[in-house]
């Protein structure tokens, strides 16, 4: 129950969500991504994925796993053009 995830540092999705913006926090300390706040880049990463799944389900779109990995790459090849770490 609660107790539980307080002991725990709280339920297993804000957990996951942590693990996203500490990794990419460690992302950054190493120069492969550029200067950017890790909590907000984590929300646009997860809302994307929940807005394109929700989108596909109340639109009856295709969300087969290509469908999936092809809106993936897309996005993230979108993504990288503004967190990409540019070399000066």
């Amino acid at each position: 129950g609660r107790a539980h995830r307080a002991r725990k540092g709280g339920s297993a999705p804000e957990q996951g969500y942590q693990a996203l913006v500490a990794w990419l926090g460690r992302a950054q300390a190493q120069g492969r991504l550029g200067k950017c706040d890790p909590d907000t880049l984590a929300s646009t990463i997860l809302g994307a994925l929940h807005g394109w799944a929700f989108t596909a389900r109340v639109c009856g779109t295709a969300c087969s796993a290509t469908a999936h990995s092809g809106y993936i790459e897309r996005f993230i090849d979108l993504l990288w053009n503004g967190i990409g770490n540019k070399k000066e």
